[in-house]
């Protein structure tokens, strides 16, 4: 799905995705690149970036695209990365935001979780300037997939608040997996629309699914392939989790759909001048 507001190319390109931990990084890489050289791609926030043997898959990705690309992600949670085009992007300041997360899983949460207590989750930001222009700000999020909406919305509170302390809330764009799951479309809408009022940004994709159960990789715990097996039958409940939303102008916006990956890729063109 693709939906244009102008076809002249304006503007700069955003986009987020998450990598299921890069199982089939060398796929999702080939998307990139064609993203990058039919619509152009300035600024890419990934999750799910993991570190084997010392390399970083958003390390990999980076150089896939070219020398110009650069990135950033906290080593103690490299989950949210941020890529950005150099030759045409100053990086003013870069740095992570500390999440609120529980102490202990369910038991529930422990049954499907691939971690036997909670990770400290950060949000990757970073400060951007294009030559001329007013810096703006990219957050990479990947919030958590457990303990409930309820927690995600105050980790969108504590970036927010965050944002606000450095004066920095404005100009914003905010990238990346909410995980912002509801068994039904209507909750999952209200779910959305309020974790965005924190920033008074709004999502061109709307509510295009993203993020389909039926792509579980292979490794997955068994109970988290129920819902795989389920979808794969006709019973899936594709979600909208992720976002790249502003409140800048935008001129074009769009969905790579990827089987390779659980979720899909989504970008948009803003106007950053």
């Amino acid at each position: 799905m693709e939906s244009e507001v102008k076809n002249i190319k304006e503007g700069i390109v955003f986009a987020a995705h998450n990598l299921m931990r890069g199982v089939w990084l060398d796929a999702l890489i080939r998307y990139y690149k064609n993203l990058k050289e039919e619509e152009g791609l300035s600024v890419f926030c990934i999750q799910e970036n993991v570190i084997q043997n010392g390399v970083a898959h958003i390390d990999k990705i980076s150089r896939s695209l070219g020398a110009n690309y650069k990135n950033y992600f906290f080593n103690e949670f490299p989950s949210p990365g941020i890529i950005y085009d150099s030759d045409m992007l100053d990086c003013v300041d870069q740095f992570s935001i500390k999440l609120p997360e529980k102490k202990e899983y369910s038991r529930m949460a422990k049954i499907v979780a691939s971690e036997k207590r909670p990770m400290q989750r950060y949000a990757a930001v970073a400060r951007l300037r294009m030559r001329g222009s007013e810096p703006f700000t990219v957050v990479s999020l990947h919030l958590t997939a457990f303990g409930g909406n309820k927690l995600r919305q105050r980790q969108m509170a504590a970036i927010q608040e965050e944002l606000g302390k450095r004066d920095i809330s404005k100009r914003l764009v905010i990238c990346g997996d909410t995980n912002l799951f509801a068994w039904t479309k209507m909750m999952h809408r209200r779910a959305i629309s309020s974790a965005l009022k924190f920033f008074n940004v709004k999502d061109p994709l709307g509510h295009e699914p993203t993020y389909y159960f039926s792509r579980l990789y292979g490794k997955a715990k068994w109970i988290q392939k129920v819902p795989s097996w389920m979808g794969k039958i006709g019973i899936d409940m594709p979600r909208h989790y992720d976002i790249v939303a502003s409140e800048l102008p935008f001129f074009k916006y769009g969905k790579v759909t990827t089987p390779e990956s659980d979720h899909d890729l989504v970008w948009a063109r803003y106007d950053v001048s």
